[in-house]
């Protein structure tokens, strides 16, 4: 299905049905599915689904018990698929997060994290809000897009814990608002970076809409921008779903998936729907 922006066609995301109630925020990537959804007071966990209504809580370690386990990332690292997670906790009563990652693998009936890294960058120490690193692999070297600094892009090699390397280059521009998150996949001879964006801010008023868009990445370091989506892939409306955290105009990619002629999101809808959206080279307004 197709729907029209500006009388241009855009595809339509399809709802993926969550086997935990009002599950969002979905990374896909060979068959396995994972969102966050709520299961007490603020706190969501991460959940993994067949996509037939079964679904498993991911088991992790004990460290991570307080937390509220958010956003999900799935990727390989040298042939082992990996999560990357946000853990998020209240700290005089503001909200504080950080990014982890670890090893995902299935032991007996569980799905388990057995090794909560936490990457040694600066503020991603519950100091302040850390959202949003983009995990990819290149050469069995394993990085994660920081975000944007100034008006330079900001990659950061990983062993472990330990940043070995830091790369910058030229931000990326998009009209609709500072590129973050997303997933990354090769796509033919670059990388291909699905990202969001915000127009607007007052989460109390919702004056605000995400926008998803493209860019297409050099495959080598520093990991240049080359090109961006002339236009959003999709943008946030306001579908209602019967939800208590229920939040219009949000559209936010977590995963993606190409064959190097379509390309396969997957992500959350206004914080209480999962999708799945399937592209042609065409609709990434490269």
């Amino acid at each position: 299905m197709c729907r029209a922006v500006n009388k241009i066609s855009i595809p339509e995301p399809v709802i993926f049905s969550t086997g935990r109630r009002n599950g969002y925020n979905m990374t896909s990537l060979n068959g396995v599915n994972i969102y966050r959804y709520h299961d007490a007071d603020w706190k969501t966990k991460l959940a993994i689904d067949d996509g037939n209504g079964v679904a498993k809580d991911i088991r992790f370690p004990s460290e991570c018990d307080e937390y509220s386990l958010e956003d999900a990332r799935l990727f390989t690292h040298k042939g082992s698929l990996h999560i990357s997670y946000t853990c998020a906790r209240t700290i005089d009563g503001m909200f504080r997060s950080i990014q982890a990652y670890g090893p995902l693998e299935f032991s007996g009936s569980q799905w388990e994290v057995k090794s909560h890294i936490v990457p040694k960058i600066k503020g991603n120490d519950f100091s302040g809000m850390q959202k949003n690193y983009v995990p990819f692999e290149i050469g069995n070297k394993l990085h994660f897009i920081f975000g944007i600094s100034g008006q330079r892009q900001i990659v950061h090699e990983l062993i472990g814990d330990k940043v070995v390397t830091t790369y910058e280059s030229e931000a990326p521009k998009w009209n609709w608002g500072e590129i973050r998150g997303g997933a990354i996949a090769k796509y033919k001879d670059h990388l291909l970076r699905i990202f969001h964006s915000r127009i607007g801010g007052g989460h109390k008023n919702y004056d605000f809409r995400y926008y998803i868009g493209a860019a297409l990445m050099e495959k080598e370091p520093p990991f240049r921008t080359v090109a961006v989506s002339s236009f959003p892939v999709l943008a946030g409306n306001e579908r209602y779903v019967d939800c208590s955290h229920w939040k219009p105009n949000c559209c936010l990619p977590y995963g993606m998936e190409t064959d190097g002629t379509s390309v396969k999101i997957s992500g959350g809808i206004n914080d209480c729907e999962s999708f799945t959206m399937t592209l042609s080279g065409g609709d990434l307004h490269l």
